[in-house]
């Protein structure tokens, strides 16, 4: 990669657009993936509540419907290549829109059993891995060229949260007022609303997107090649594989509220809400930082910084201590998100948006099932000091991310939000 930041491009196009078309859609699409939290809870409770499933059967629920989003990257890169109707990604949220909201209103009219669930759910998570690799390539794509990898990473940082705390709120409240009926259509209402976007082209986004050198990929046999041979890929991968693999904030967080600290049970919903929330004013400051300091050294301050915080935990007596200590880890944790992301769009290499966005969020979900397992595992090992060893392993594994920033270009670590990355040509 050739050095240096002053090469200029196209004009930049106005901001609001582009945020208000990638914001919405986000929320939208992470209230109906199974990776967000409606689904995720509603099918929770009609596990346990309905059909009487034991907890082992709703974990590995959990984990098997979750194959699609490990694997990810695939569906990334049959975006990367598959250009439905000659629209792109327009094409995608048509398509799969609809056959999402079809999958979900066959699941409120036929007869919920565990396997009618577990297929439907698992079809639901692959229709909307399309979704997200069209939604997520077309992100990275956009903001590659608009100069703006800071800032779209702090905007979806923000609207990846947001669903998941009223998704999470809303499908408790709905377990009890709607019938999963009720909750499945209202589900499959908004899945076919996202097929909106495939109907609008904003000039922001649209323009000649897909004309400029950052969309130009080759053929499959090349693209797998420079996928898997980029070392800044590999970089952005792991680093949010590291740090999302947390054994203390989990399982384990909740069962050290309750045994060791004598919290009531919805303390850990309430920690996890404070904690979630404390993301956002992180998030945003990050979103204004990055256009003043060099990525090299904000990301890397602002993921190490998020790192030692998870040290003081095991020294909190207390569930009052605990609930206000979520505030500062929160907000030191959403400028980190936040820093990962800008990474995992600087590193995006032409033409493999879709591939490289969706591995990445591949390996956010995979970091996080992974590590709430060793973490459990951690805490029965540990006995009383269980808690302590988790709480450690989640500062290791969160210091030792940017370490993979050796393996980036100074290209990608030396420029602004804003500014332009020399690439070759």
């Amino acid at each position: 990669m050739i050095q240096g930041v002053t090469v200029p491009t196209r004009s930049k196009s106005p901001a609001r657009s582009i945020f208000l078309y990638f914001g919405s859609s986000t929320i939208l699409l992470l209230l109906v993936a199974p990776d967000g939290s409606w689904l995720d809870v509603a099918t929770a409770y009609i596990l346990q509540m309905q059909l009487h499933a034991t907890p082992q059967q709703i974990s590995w629920f959990r984990v098997l419907t979750g194959l699609p989003i490990y694997v990810g990257f695939l569906f990334g890169l049959v975006r990367d290549v598959w250009n439905p109707f000659g629209l792109r990604d327009r094409g995608y949220l048509r398509i799969f829109s609809v056959l999402t909201a079809l999958i979900l209103v066959a699941l409120a009219v036929l007869d919920v059993s565990y396997a009618l669930l577990f297929i439907g759910v698992l079809l639901v998570s692959i229709s909307t891995r399309f979704l997200l690799a069209a939604q997520q390539g077309l992100m990275g794509l956009v903001a590659q060229e608009h100069l703006m990898s800071g800032r779209m990473a702090a905007l979806y940082s923000a609207c990846y949260f947001i669903p998941l705390i009223l998704g999470a709120l809303f499908a408790g409240a709905a377990a009890d007022a709607l019938t999963p009926r009720g909750q499945f259509l209202i589900l499959a209402m908004l899945a076919l609303s996202i097929g909106i976007f495939g109907f609008l082209r904003p000039r922001s986004i649209f323009e000649q997107t897909y004309d400029q050198p950052e969309a130009q990929g080759s053929d499959i046999r090349g693209d797998l090649r420079r996928l898997f041979s980029d070392r800044a890929s590999f970089a952005a991968v792991a680093m949010i594989f590291l740090w999302q693999f947390a054994p203390g904030l989990q399982t384990v967080m909740q069962f050290h509220l309750t045994e060791h600290l004598g919290a009531d049970e919805s303390a850990f919903g309430y920690w996890t809400a404070m904690y979630y929330v404390s993301f956002l004013p992180g998030v945003i400051g990050y979103g204004y930082v990055c256009q003043r300091i060099a990525y090299g050294r904000l990301g890397t301050n602002a993921i190490l910084f998020s790192a030692p915080l998870n040290l003081v935990l095991p020294f909190l007596t207390t569930p009052t201590q605990m609930m206000l200590f979520a505030i500062p880890l929160g907000l030191s944790a959403g400028a980190a998100f936040a820093a990962l992301y800008d990474i995992a769009i600087r590193a995006c290499p032409p033409g493999l948006h879709g591939a490289l966005m969706m591995a990445v969020a591949g390996s956010n979900q995979m970091g996080w099932r992974v590590g709430d397992a060793f973490g459990t595992w951690l805490y029965t090992f540990g006995n009383a000091h269980g808690f302590l060893f988790a709480s450690i392993g989640t500062a290791a594994t969160s210091a030792a991310a940017p370490a993979f920033l050796a393996l980036a270009p100074r290209a990608l670590l030396n420029s602004k939000d804003g500014e332009v990355i020399a690439r070759p040509s």
